[in-house]
């Protein structure tokens, strides 16, 4: 129950309405009572709502118990040109409902292109309060090389604690960005210019008198040898790849997917659940069944292991309680995690090899075309 509006808020009373029936002996067998009709009904509550405080600056108002700004950078300490990083923002709230909780504001970003995805929130309760969680993921395209400086975002909410504005501040983020690998570096031809206008001619570039002609062919000799090899390795690298297909029935774990794996894993193992977190979402984002989406919610909802999806909202519930500790995570078992993530990840993968459609035998009398 949120209030809109200042002034006195009345809560009706609550009314309860039965039969009561009053037995004259002790004995099972009696004629049937219909009993008396009774009524309760309890007192009505009333609360002083009050405005919101004059000293508060802020543009949007949210008033709140605990307020939590954190963030995701998919991206390591280097990008090219034109690569995507995608930064994920994170906001969890004591007090206030998803849909409530305002989008961080962006300064301005020159040099990159950033496109917002649509936002993934969660509202629930811990019996007393309101716990809500959001997360806003924007795409960042360097459009420079140098530094990409992700801004540092700020946001103001109402601390209904300690009845005082407060300031949450979630730290710049800075990647090193190279050139695009597309664009092959320029050649730097103002000094060659400026000493050809001059009549001079560099020392360290021939000046193609005098040269036996021989060079010319054994140029050409060696061009033609190399590109022979590049056109031999292709055909080869095509045959290894037609007899690993044809033989290999159970392909094992891609490099990239075993690291991510292992991060999980130890993350489970140490009890480390902002480690865990990250690490499943970056699962999902690369080798997750909802088509590249990093969402915990959607992965939950989406399983029908029980296990699994109990384990993904114990392990989201402690990220809404101040102050994590050894106490506050008993609800969430890394180890046990681990093992049960791990035995639905196998059926899940055995589950789609089966329902993939098998290959069609084109040599086949049944699939031959008719004359």
């Amino acid at each position: 129950m949120f209030p809109e509006r200042s002034g006195e808020l009345v809560i009706p009373p609550m009314q309860l309405t039965g039969r009561l029936v009053e037995r004259r002996t002790s004995s099972v067998w009696q004629p049937a009572v219909r009993g008396r009709r009774v009524q309760v009904e309890s007192e009505a509550l009333h609360l002083a709502v009050e405005p919101k405080p004059s000293g508060f600056s802020g543009t949007q108002w949210q008033p709140a118990r605990d307020y939590r700004l954190t963030q995701q950078v998919s991206s390591g300490d280097a990008l090219r040109v034109g690569e995507p990083v995608t930064r994920t923002v994170i906001i969890d709230v004591i007090g206030l409902e998803e849909n409530m909780i305002v989008e961080p504001v962006w300064p301005e970003l020159p040099g990159a292109r950033i496109y917002p995805d649509q936002p993934q929130g969660i509202t629930r309760d811990d019996g007393k309060w309101v716990l809500g969680h959001k997360e806003f993921r924007y795409a960042v395209v360097p459009e420079m090389e140098g530094e990409l400086v992700l801004p540092e975002l700020r946001v103001e909410w109402w601390d209904t604690q300690t009845s005082s504005a407060q300031t949450v501040v979630l730290d710049a983020y800075t990647i090193s960005v190279l050139p695009s690998a597309l664009v092959p570096p320029q050649i730097q031809t103002t000094a060659l210019t400026g000493a050809a206008t001059d009549g001079v001619v560099p020392s360290h570039l021939p000046s193609g008198r005098g040269q036996p002609a021989y060079w010319r062919w054994l140029t050409l000799l060696f061009a033609t040898l190399w590109l022979l090899t590049l056109i031999a390795a292709w055909k080869l690298k095509g045959s290894v790849l037609e007899r690993s297909s044809d033989a290999g029935s159970t392909a094992p774990v891609a490099a990239h997917e075993a690291g991510i794996l292992a991060s999980l894993q130890r993350a489970c193992n140490s009890g480390d659940a902002g480690q865990t977190r990250g690490a499943l979402q970056h699962w999902l984002r690369e080798f997750g069944p909802n088509e590249g989406s990093g969402s915990l919610f959607e992965f939950a909802a989406g399983i029908e292991d029980t296990a699994v999806r109990e384990g993904i909202y114990a392990l989201d519930s402690v990220g809404f309680r101040p102050n994590s500790g050894p106490d506050l995570e008993m609800g969430w078992n890394g180890a046990a995690f681990w093992r049960q993530f791990e035995h639905w990840r196998k059926n899940w993968l055995l589950a789609e090899r089966e329902n993939s459609p098998p290959l069609t035998d084109l040599y086949a009398t049944e699939n031959r075309a008719s004359k």
